[in-house]
């Protein structure tokens, strides 16, 4: 399939292209629709964080808690998951 970009589309992917971002333009549009859908995953979850505050579903932050934090996170990069979600 063919799709005409707008002038300024076009010369964004270009751009992408150029400065490395992808190899050709449709690497770089596939690289931005995985961007968009991380940023929209990571919304949706801070969504959730800010309805647990509302309801007062919080825990005190401290030392011993952020370090379960990070060996959770630590955990996580191991195995290659992604910090949230899925």
């Amino acid at each position: 399939m063919n799709v005409d970009l707008a002038p300024k589309d076009k010369e964004d992917l270009e751009a992408k292209v150029e400065a490395g971002y992808s190899i050709n333009e449709e690497e770089a549009i596939r690289r931005m629709r995985d961007s968009d859908n991380f940023n929209e995953e990571f919304y949706a979850e801070v969504m959730v964080g800010e309805q647990q505050i509302i309801q007062g579903e919080v825990v005190a932050y401290t030392p011993g808690l952020m370090e379960e934090i990070r060996q959770n996170a630590l955990t996580r990069a191991a195995r290659g998951e992604r910090p949230f979600g899925g």
